[in-house]
């Protein structure tokens, strides 16, 4: 926007040449500012965007995270089972061979006895 002068005699001329320059560098410097303003409101709105996923993302980690310490309890509970259910077996076995070697003896005496009787 150039101003409007009149100069009057030659001394108001680079008044007036002066007054057209600083208001065009003005415009020049407000375009520039509002050009900066844009580009820095566009930064910030990527940069909320941004940290808004990462939030998000961090909230479904913390889920994840809890729903694999769940599970993970879940099979130590289960591998704590396992291994008294085992221990009763491994007894139980014991047991038993312990009865099918006593059968065992007593068998043999039995026939033992039947084969002197004959």
């Amino acid at each position: 926007m150039a101003a409007m002068c009149l100069p009057i005699s030659l001394v108001a001329l680079p008044v007036c040449v002066a007054s057209d320059l600083t208001s065009e560098a003005t415009t020049v410097t407000i375009g520039k500012v509002s050009e900066t303003s844009t580009v820095i409101c566009d930064a910030i709105e990527r940069h909320l965007s941004a940290t808004q996923d990462i939030a998000r993302y961090a909230g479904d980690a913390g889920g994840r995270t809890a729903e694999v310490a769940r599970n993970i309890s879940s099979v130590s509970h289960k591998a704590y089972e396992t291994g008294t259910a085992s221990a009763q077996v491994l007894s139980a076995t014991q047991a038993l061979s312990r009865d099918v070697s006593k059968l065992s003896g007593e068998v043999e005496k039995f026939l033992a006895a039947l084969r002197a009787a004959a």
